[in-house]
């Protein structure tokens, strides 16, 4: 399947997931699951919450290898790169990680990552779009649960 086909098929899959889920977290699950599973599983997916507790950044929800199940020290630098409200790519020695900032309204709510090896896939700016879509969809989605729990 060729890079177009495949990002299709992902965006096909996760509007099919916004139509089977009961709430907020529920959809992005099931969303993080489509890319996970219609990706051929090559990539390691995790969803980042903020903790306020500890202020950290705590896994929500983790595909693939679970040692990215971790806290991530995310600094102010990287909170502030979040709020340009777009997508960030990575390459370190061929593990690459594009990380995505889901807003609700004002407020920073989850965090993005995708972990792939370069050798495995190359991530291009068409896969950044994509994730930039993707965030949007969801940001959108998000809010008409937010609307129906406020009901």
């Amino acid at each position: 399947m060729n890079k177009s086909d495949l990002l299709d098929t992902l965006r096909l899959e996760a509007g099919r997931a916004y139509d089977y889920s009961s709430d907020s977290d529920d959809f992005i699950k099931k969303v993080v699951h489509a890319i996970y599973k219609n990706s051929g599983k090559i990539c390691n997916v995790s969803v980042y919450e903020f903790n306020k507790k500890n202020h950290s950044y705590d896994s929500m929800f983790v595909l693939g290898d679970k040692k990215e199940k971790r806290k991530q020290p995310f600094g102010l630098g990287f909170i502030d790169l979040c709020s340009l409200k777009t997508s960030f790519y990575l390459n370190n020695n061929g593990e690459q990680v594009t990380m995505a900032p889901v807003y609700e309204g004002k407020r920073l709510k989850f965090v993005l990552a995708f972990y792939v090896c370069e050798d495995v896939y190359k991530i291009t700016s068409e896969d950044i779009e994509f994730i930039d879509e993707l965030i949007r969809f969801i940001e959108a989605r998000n809010s008409t649960f937010n609307r129906k729990e406020e009901s």
